[in-house]
C-alpha cells in the first residue's frame, strides 16, 4: 500500500505518517517488519535543527531504522540496508518518506548550480524505493494557496514540486490532507 500524506505546515502530518506505519507494521521487528525513515530535511539554521531534533525524539522507540538523504534517494539500497542492520531480508519493508518539499529541495540546489526540473527523477527515485517496500507512506505538503506571485527560482520549484506531487498521488492507494490536524480521506 502506498499512502500519500498532505497538508499545511505544522498540523500533525508527520505523527500522523508515523502512526500509519505503526499500524502498518503490528509488533515491528520481532514480528517481521522493518521500519525505514528516509529523512530528508539538511539541518541549515537552528530552527531546522530543532525540527530534525523534534522528530528523532518523537520516533525513539518506534524500532526505525533512519536514513538521512536529502537527494539522489534512488541510489538508496534497501536490501542493503537490510544486511548492514542485521534484519532478516525475509522481513516486510515498511518506508516511510519524510518529506517531498525538502527532498525537491536538495534535487533543485545540490551543487553551486540551480536544476530547475528533477521532477521525473524524483518520481523515478521513488518509484524504485517503492517497489522494493511491502508499504510505502509519503509526507508532502499543501504551500500553493496563498495567491502570492513569486520570482523565478520559487516558481520553478512550485511547478515541479506539484508536478511530483500529482504524479505520487497518483500512484497512491490512498491521500490523505490533513486540516488543523484532522485527518480528510482525499482517495481511498
Amino acid at each position: 500500500m502506498i499512502v500519500f500524506i498532505t497538508g499545511g505546515n505544522d498540523n500533525g502530518k508527520s505523527e500522523y505518517a508515523e502512526d500509519l506505519v505503526l499500524k502498518l507494521s503490528p509488533g515491528g521487528g520481532a514480528a517481521g517488519y522493518t521500519r525505514i525513515y528516509l529523512a530528508t530535511m539538511g539541518a541549515r539554521d537552528p530552527e531546522s535543527l530543532k525540527r530534525i531534533e523534534k522528530h528523532i525524539f518523537r520516533r525513539k522507540d518506534m524500532e526505525y531504522i533512519t536514513i538521512e538523504k536529502s537527494y539522489d534517494v534512488g541510489s538508496i539500497n534497501l536490501e542493503e540496508v537490510d544486511k548492514i542492520n542485521n534484519n532478516n531480508s525475509d522481513n516486510k519493508r515498511i518506508l516511510l518518506i519524510e518529506d517531498i518539499p525538502n527532498l525537491l529541495a536538495g534535487e533543485m540546489f545540490k551543487g553551486s548550480e540551480f536544476n530547475p526540473h528533477v521532477a521525473d527523477k524524483i518520481t523515478d527515485d521513488i518509484k524504485k524505493l517503492i517497489s522494493v517496500c511491502d508499504h510505502t507512506v509519503i509526507v508532502t505538503n499543501e504551500v500553493f494557496s496563498d495567491g502570492i506571485t513569486y520570482d523565478e527560482y520559487t516558481t520553478t520549484y512550485l511547478k515541479e514540486f506539484g508536478t511530483i506531487n500529482q504524479r505520487l498521488a497518483a500512484i497512491s492507494d490512498k491521500v490523505v490532507e490533513l486540516v488543523c490536524g484532522i485527518p480528510l480521506v482525499i482517495k481511498k
